[in-house]
């Protein structure tokens, strides 16, 4: 029923000699692949950071559009007469949006 645990995630809890395992066993593979490893780290390192930024301003535009819409009128097929839970969620999909947006340009 339980699985086991990686070993590589014990082995790494278990080392309390060096300060920053994760760092020392990426210089050992650069080491012995026979090259400093910068070209490759960078290029794969780049990806996907540029791709959780494009999804992040993705996301933002997304809530935001939703607020937009719902405020618009362009669910009012979906609410009828409800107007209570038409601006509330829109209100929730812009505050959401414009909070996204805050923390997107604050990091």
């Amino acid at each position: 029923m339980l699985r086991k645990r990686p070993k590589r995630i014990v082995e790494e809890e278990l080392d309390t000699t060096s300060g920053d395992a994760e760092s020392s066993r990426n210089d050992e593979n650069s080491e012995a692949e026979g090259n400093d490893g910068a070209e490759a780290n960078s290029a794969m390192s780049n990806t996907p950071r540029i791709m959780k930024k494009v999804f992040a301003i993705l996301m933002i535009v997304v809530y935001l559009g939703m607020g937009y819409l719902v405020f618009s009128g362009f669910f009012d097929p979906l609410f009828g007469d409800y107007e209570v839970p038409k601006y509330s969620l829109g209100l929730l999909f812009t505050l959401y949006g414009l909070w996204r947006a805050y923390r997107y340009t604050r990091a």
